[in-house]
């Protein structure tokens, strides 16, 4: 391969790890926003919602070391970053009608959205990560995750050991519990390695081995049954309008007594109040800092990522403080839940 073609190849996976990196950020938000509405944070359920967010944190981490390996480098503290939530995804497929994903407490609707999101890549869930994907345009975006990650993964595979041997890596010496494994790109071999790490935990391939944790999809699925969903999932194939319209009443009603009702997409608020403005302000201020150390981290040699991750998790007793202001509504227990904005300097307290 002659060099203008391989800058090239370089130039597009660089692109496309910039997006994977927003796009693993932009499921963190909905993600703790389902887990803080659970009331009881030592059960099951929000033990999952947590655990999947943490690792949603580590895929981002992951996609940052194979960026900085090929020399790329992204800037993640300022205002675009974080999605205005409604929106869809970064990079969704411009061919279909994309998903909206909003911060909403935890119920059919925000659990199928998740289901959604982690959906896998084929009708055969057991589909080889080795098997070459079709290498679509950089705008033509993706329609699951996963055919993303394999878009990445054929970029890849055209590029040598050589290519992934620039830059700066993250680590996560200072492991928080259950966050997962972050090793260093230094090969194409260990970019591919992060690729098919991404892509067994998140939408994974079908049902794991015994011994193998269970995607992030089929542990949303379990939630859902939980809830008293009975819509039908079939190796990864379902219709999202379905599974939100058939559900056991009497189970999802009792499910539902477990769960803080949190305001939808806080930022659309009308019935804001002084409170919330200031408690919600402190919230963004910390997660705005937590963005610039994560920032400045990724700028420093042999940066350290734990720490960022436990910042990110500290937020929840934040957070219960937003959740204790009531919103006013005809349902009493409405509360207020975080926006998750970055604000400047000049506009944190």
């Amino acid at each position: 391969m002659n060099s203008e073609n391989r800058e090239k190849i370089i130039q597009e996976l660089q692109e496309k790890l910039i997006v994977t990196i927003e796009l693993e950020h932009s499921t963190i938000p909905p993600y703790l926003y389902a887990y803080w509405s659970v009331k009881d944070r030592s059960s099951e359920t929000a033990r999952v919602l947590l655990e999947v967010a943490k690792e949603e944190m580590m895929h981002m981490a992951m996609a940052c070391n194979i960026l900085h390996a090929t020399g790329g480098t992204l800037k993640c503290n300022h205002p675009g970053f974080i999605p205005d939530y409604p929106c869809a995804l970064p990079g969704h497929s411009k061919t279909q009608t994309p998903f909206i994903v909003g911060l909403r407490k935890l119920s059919l609707l925000s659990i199928v959205t998740f289901l959604e999101i982690e959906r896998p890549r084929a009708a055969n869930p057991l589909v080889k990560l080795n098997k070459p994907g079709t290498n679509k345009p950089i705008d033509a975006g993706w329609e699951t995750i996963a055919d993303f990650y394999m878009e990445i993964t054929a970029l890849i595979a055209k590029l040598d050991d050589s290519d992934f041997q620039k830059g700066r890596q993250l680590n996560n010496t200072d492991k928080p519990d259950n966050s997962g494994i972050l090793f260093a790109v230094q090969s194409k071999a260990d970019a591919l390695k992060c690729v098919a790490e991404i892509i067994e935990q998140g939408e994974g391939f079908g049902f794991q081995d015994a011994d193998s944790e269970e995607s992030h999809f089929y542990r949303f699925v379990d939630i859902y049954r939980k809830m008293g969903g009975t819509g039908k999932i079939e190796d990864g194939i379902f219709n999202a309008n379905e599974l939100r319209d058939t559900y056991d009443k009497n189970v999802y009603a009792e499910f539902e007594k477990q769960i803080i009702h949190l305001v939808p997409n806080p930022r659309e608020d009308k019935y804001s109040t002084e409170a919330y403005e200031w408690q919600n302000k402190r919230f963004n201020s910390i997660y705005s800092r937590m963005l610039d150390d994560l920032c400045s981290g990724m700028l420093m040699d042999n940066p350290e990522i734990g720490g960022a991750i436990k910042a990110m998790f500290a937020l929840g007793r934040h957070a219960d403080a937003i959740m204790s202001i009531p919103a006013w509504r005809e349902v009493e227990t409405a509360h207020f839940g975080p926006s998750f904005e970055y604000l400047e300097p000049g506009e944190r307290i």
